[in-house]
């Protein structure tokens, strides 16, 4: 005799989510890429390039959210609040999560409030100087400032971030001294460098390369470990005689703690897969970038190699952030 009971407890079953379906489900809606810059830098340029990718491996709309402020915490302090479900994800560089992490009072730390998935490419950064400063090479440009300690200045993304740490270590290196000048992104502090407000900046290619032929600028080495192929003339630190300044800024996405595996492991894949496209290489060479597109494994590794270097450099310099 067919059960009334029973068959309501089929129903009832049937209604269930089941757990395996509904990761597998995954995307059923876009996703937001929460960039700590204003629109324009490198890191809303990788944003931009990941968004585009993931839409079309995932077939869903990625938007890119910039939140800017407090040197990138704003942003990562929202993602960490968002919920770990695979629809907002972080896109961040070494500056958030190496830099601040030795340089600033963070209210996050990137292994303990994060899940890294990818770091998706790497730029070198390059010194560009103002021209009227009357030097065209890096051993006149140090010459210059140790005839000088103090008086000149150079501006960053912000402070304790990529740009900063990298004059920081400039300035050991070379034995000189300059006065920082914090901006909020790397745009804002290339403009003033064209605008004669500041005597230098340790600049990503794609923000300095395209100022070079107006003559405001010029460029005297990249941290990079060859030369750019947008200014081969231009050495690297180490052809210049500072080995101890090959250094790269990066990218890479990241997520919410607590983001199902499944989905995790759906983004490193599609991620990883990015760098054997064309197209995609094009973007990160539009950004003066290399691909990476590494593994968690490898961004974790990566992460605990980096901060305790960048903390020694920050100790020997003696600074302090507020």
């Amino acid at each position: 005799m067919f059960s009334f009971r029973l068959c309501g407890l089929l129903l009832l079953a049937a209604l269930l989510p089941h757990p395996a379906t509904a990761q597998e489900a995954w995307p059923q809606r876009p996703l937001r890429l929460v960039v700590p810059y204003p629109p324009g830098g490198v890191t809303d340029g990788f944003g931009r390039l990941a968004a585009e990718w993931l839409a079309q491996r995932l077939a869903q709309p990625v938007v890119v959210e910039n939140r800017s402020g407090a040197s990138g915490a704003l942003a990562i302090d929202h993602v960490m609040a968002s919920r770990a479900d695979g629809y907002t994800l972080l896109v961040s560089s070494n500056s958030q999560l190496v830099f601040q992490q030795v340089a600033g009072r963070p209210t996050y730390e990137p292994l303990r409030d994060l899940q890294p998935i990818s770091i998706m490419g790497r730029n070198p950064a390059v010194l560009a100087v103002r021209a009227e400063l009357g030097v065209a090479t890096l051993p006149a440009f140090v010459a210059l400032l140790r005839a000088a300690p103090g008086k000149y200045d150079y501006s960053s993304a912000g402070a304790g971030g990529a740009s900063h740490l990298a004059m920081v270590l400039f300035t050991q290196v070379t034995g000189t001294s300059m006065q920082h000048v914090p901006y909020r992104g790397g745009v804002p502090a290339m403009q003033d460098l064209l605008a004669g407000v500041v005597a230098a900046h340790a600049a990503a290619p794609s923000d300095a390369l395209p100022h070079v032929t107006g003559g405001r600028i010029r460029l005297l080495a990249t941290t990079g470990d060859k030369r750019l192929p947008g200014a081969p003339d231009v050495p690297t630190m180490a052809e210049a005689g500072y080995p101890q300044m090959s250094l790269f800024m990066w990218n890479s996405l990241l997520a919410p703690l607590g983001t199902p595996a499944p989905i995790l492991a759906r983004l490193e894949r599609e991620i990883r897969a990015a760098c054997a496209d064309a197209a995609f290489q094009a973007g990160l060479a539009r950004l003066g970038a290399e691909p990476v597109c590494g593994s968690t494994a490898e961004m974790v590794e990566t992460l605990r190699t980096e901060t305790p270097m960048w903390r020694e450099v920050v100790r020997t310099a003696g600074l302090t952030f507020d």
